[in-house]
């Protein structure tokens, strides 16, 4: 290269270099369809039921299998707003979780509908409108939820609901979780592997001390009445029911002393016979995984005990090999 073209060349860089466009954090990270976007897979998860996956491009619902199979297209938009008799029709797939390898349920409109691949049809289920905390049971299609404090059932049969608790008041919980989220705790009802019974926190937090929030989002200001044990102050008590769908019938596991211990994780035997529940004191350093009648609520076993100097967090549930 002469002198002459390597000039040439030094004083052209700058030129080229500004004429480019700064990359920001927005383009380079959020902006679709750029080069530096990261590929996104949504609603990835596998197939209840099946050793198949699924999850949703370009608006379409895939399924794919492992190994080098082809993923195929099983479910668009359109073919879902057909089998939906609502005015009100989806703009874009839903979020959806899969019951069994030929059913999808999903939320719209206010309501669950469960669509079958095979029939392309759609069924969908109303709650009452104050419905809170909905758990869904896919064998049975019964569904448990919670209206202000109390726990109730709907029937996937016939539609019926049936009420499971009555004492639900202001420091008295049914069917939601408790704990106030710790220790692996998400929610308060725990179907059984078939949906023959149904595990459920009771909390009583009517010992606690209540404070008020205000919520500056309205107008007037509103207050919001929450029950909090502060530290030396005495805490709720937690204790865990179990209802019988065959017989409607209800007991409580007899859990023991101290009544302010954390009770959690719990988890069910394959044959519904029995109920675990890890018990956990308060001042985390000692626990113990018990196993339950759950005909009768009677302790059976001590399972496994644990004991740590510093402290102790169980996060999940037991879960029992065939």
């Amino acid at each position: 290269m002469t002198r002459r073209s390597l000039l040439v060349l030094l004083l052209f860089i700058p030129f080229a270099l500004n004429a480019q466009k700064a990359l920001t954090l927005r383009d380079a990270v959020l902006k679709a369809g750029t080069d530096f976007a990261p590929e996104r897979l949504r609603g990835l998860q596998w197939i209840e039921g099946a050793a198949n996956y699924s999850y949703v491009k370009d608006d379409k619902l895939m399924r794919g299998t492992l190994g080098k199979s082809v993923d195929t297209s099983i479910l668009d938009v359109a073919g879902l707003n057909a089998s939906i008799a609502d005015s009100t029709k989806l703009k874009a797939l839903p979020p959806m979780e899969w019951l069994s390898p030929s059913r999808v349920r999903f939320f719209h409109n206010g309501r669950y509908h469960t669509y079958d691949l095979g029939a392309k049809t759609t069924t969908p289920v109303q709650l009452p409108e104050g419905a809170e905390d909905d758990d869904f049971e896919p064998t049975t299609g019964n569904i448990a939820f919670t209206e202000e404090n109390d726990l109730y059932i709907r029937s996937g049969a016939n539609g019926n609901v049936v009420r499971v608790t009555t004492d639900g008041a202001d420091g008295i919980v049914n069917g939601k979780s408790v704990h106030r989220q710790e220790y692996g705790i998400t929610k308060g009802t725990f179907w059984s592997p078939k949906g023959e019974r149904l595990a459920f926190y009771r909390m009583d937090e009517t010992m606690v001390s209540p404070y008020f929030l205000e919520d500056i989002s309205t107008k007037p200001s509103t207050f919001e009445k929450i029950r909090y044990p502060m530290a030396g102050g005495t805490s709720h008590h937690v204790t865990v029911g179990i209802h019988d769908m065959a017989t409607g019938k209800k007991v409580y596991l007899k859990t023991g002393e101290p009544l302010d211990q954390y009770l959690t994780n719990i988890s069910w035997s394959s044959d519904a016979r029995h109920v675990h529940v890890v018990h956990l004191d308060r001042k985390t350093e000692n626990l113990k995984l018990v196993r339950y009648d759950a005909s009768t609520g009677d302790p059976l076993a001590t399972l496994l005990e644990e004991h740590d100097a510093k402290y102790l967090e169980p996060q999940h549930p037991a879960h029992f090999l065939k």
